[in-house]
């Protein structure tokens, strides 16, 4: 994508560039219904998000609060798979403030796993996945709280899948 690049290209106002950059993707992923370029449009706020200035940090924790809004109130699919698809961006590419709010993500991330939309679904999955490999990345004790919270919602999942 060419915003991936552009973010890349040295400049005198790399700042400027990069909140101009950020507010276009944010934009960007408000308003698409297609999953494709929603998916794409994640992978260039996660390539932001990994090697923009520091001074993004702020704009990087309004996505992350956001994505995780839209998984607890906005039902719509297209909200829902760009929630999921910047949840895994912002996992891979940002953990140390993707894992500030992990237990959100995990009281918010079964519905999605169990929707009836197989791209929800898909990008709930990789989403879940990015952030079971930020769990593996921190030491033990600091994530036990997450594994305890994981348990439950793993057995009330399993129960869900074997009536299916």
């Amino acid at each position: 994508m060419a915003i991936r690049e552009l973010v890349d290209c040295p400049s005198a106002g790399a700042d400027l560039k990069a909140i101009k950059f950020a507010n276009a993707l944010s934009f960007s992923l408000r308003l698409n219904n297609d999953f494709r370029i929603i998916e794409r449009t994640a992978e260039s706020l996660g390539h932001m998000a990994k090697f923009s200035p520091v001074s993004l940090v702020d704009y990087i924790e309004i996505e992350l609060e956001r994505s995780l809004e839209w998984l607890w109130v906005d039902k719509k699919p297209h909200r829902q798979v760009a929630a999921c698809y910047v949840l895994q961006q912002l996992a891979e590419n940002a953990p140390t403030i993707f894992f500030a709010r992990i237990s959100d993500f995990f009281k918010l991330i079964w519905e999605p796993l169990r929707d009836p939309n197989e791209q929800i679904r898909a990008a709930a999955g990789k989403s879940f996945s990015a952030c079971l490999a930020v769990l593996e990345q921190v030491n033990a004790t600091s994530c036990m709280p997450c594994i305890t919270q994981l348990y439950p919602a793993y057995v009330s999942f399993r129960v869900v899948l074997q009536n299916l």
